[in-house]
């Protein structure tokens, strides 16, 4: 009897807070997906010590190297 009720009360809750995680609206608004990248096309030298990329300023793209 213990474990059929320890059981019974672990699938009880697990339906309930499943049914809640499905309920949650998402942490991130639709604007969100539609933003171009703050970085983009991340490049290594082929020695290893510089790093190109692409990155978007206010709707301009420049080319940053480091």
């Amino acid at each position: 009897m213990g474990l059929r009720f320890f059981l019974l009360s672990f699938l009880c809750i697990n339906i309930l807070t499943s049914v809640q995680a499905a309920e949650q609206k998402p942490s991130v608004s639709v604007e969100a997906f539609g933003q171009l990248p703050s970085f983009g096309q991340v490049e290594l030298s082929p020695d290893g010590k510089r790093v190109a990329s692409l990155q978007n300023f206010k709707g301009t793209i420049f080319l940053v190297t480091q």
